[in-house]
């Protein structure tokens, strides 16, 4: 058996692709390994580029079945001790592949994540606290309290409620990236665990085409008692969204009916009805305000306002015409 099965899924990222699997290829670590990709039907040249990677095991669907079927399927030709799930928009810039082993091999985590580091310099979002009403409302609470600098009595709110402060806030004063801590999530980007977790867990469920895959699995596995670890220690180059930058607002929408089915499949109807409301609302809101910015004519960001809030206006249409909604969105 080898130590390291790293499998990627692939979907129209060839030139990101090759920069990933040369850094592999750059920073090996000492022991056996194995490189599984797992192409989704892509139209690009992926063919042409892995055709220049002998040692690769490449697999091709003749159709996208997305993030989450593709890694379990995938899965069935991994020997591998320990699964490396990675990014194809991923690039490896240290030892970590061999360090992050080492780490869980004397570590009672059951899954690794890591500091993910964007083109720009800044830190992306890669763990945080799983979706329920609970911590939704006092994240929104945090939020509002740090806009009103109020950081000190966040802390205390933090610790009365018993609800831990988000990654999403990206304030380091809050939350350090750069250290070692429990989390109730990390980010698929690079989700490393063992072959035995990943069988008992029952893999990924299959309903989520993409996004909050990795959530739903994390979820499973606590349940079980396994918990997930944020490994701070080192991080990786992500080109996130390499893939979705085709399709914003289609990749939009897909991420908010995962999260719907996260509640649906986890908490009771009552619950997930609630959360319907919220979001309704919540998008609503939004809708009214990007509009008054569009009038304003203000706004230059990678997904422009009259997108944003298309999108937003189309969630809020799919929510109210339809009790239930199929996350198999075709991008």
């Amino acid at each position: 058996m080898k130590k390291l099965s790293i499998v990627i899924v692939n979907w129209n990222t060839a030139d990101l692709l090759k920069k990933c699997l040369d850094s592999i290829a750059a920073h090996q670590p000492p022991f056996d390994f194995e490189i599984i990709v797992f192409d989704n039907a892509s139209t690009d040249n992926t063919r042409q580029i892995l055709s220049n990677f002998a040692e690769v095991q490449v697999f091709y669907h003749d159709k996208n079945i997305g993030f989450a079927a593709a890694n379990n399927r995938a899965f069935q030709y991994c020997s591998g001790e320990f699964l490396l799930l990675l990014n194809p928009d991923t690039e490896i810039k240290s030892d970590i592949l061999a360090r992050s082993v080492e780490y869980m091999e004397h570590s009672n985590f059951v899954i690794l994540g890591v500091r993910l580091r964007l083109p720009d310099g800044k830190i992306q979002v890669s763990s945080g606290n799983f979706p329920s009403l609970r911590s939704m409302i006092s994240q929104n609470i945090y939020s509002a309290m740090l806009r009103l600098h109020m950081k000190a009595l966040v802390r205390i709110l933090s610790r009365l409620l018993g609800t831990e402060i988000s990654q999403l806030f990206h304030r380091y004063g809050l939350w350090d990236p750069f250290t070692i801590q429990r989390t109730d999530w990390v980010s698929g980007a690079y989700f490393l665990l063992r072959r035995e977790d990943f069988l008992e867990a029952g893999k990924f469920d299959e309903q989520f085409f993409l996004f909050s895959e990795e959530i739903d699995f994390c979820f499973r596995a606590a349940k079980r008692g396994k918990q997930a670890v944020f490994w701070g220690e080192d991080e990786i180059l992500h080109h996130s969204g390499g893939s979705l930058a085709q399709f914003p607002e289609k990749s939009f929408l897909r991420h908010l009916n995962s999260t719907l089915y996260f509640y649906r499949k986890h908490y009771s109807p009552a619950t997930a009805a609630i959360y319907k409301i919220f979001v309704i609302s919540g998008y609503f809101a939004a809708a009214v305000l990007l509009t008054l910015q569009l009038m304003a004519k203000r706004g230059n960001e990678k997904l422009p306002i009259s997108q944003k809030r298309s999108a937003y206006l189309k969630l809020i249409r799919q929510y109210l015409s339809s009790g239930t909604q199929n996350n198999h969105m075709e991008i």
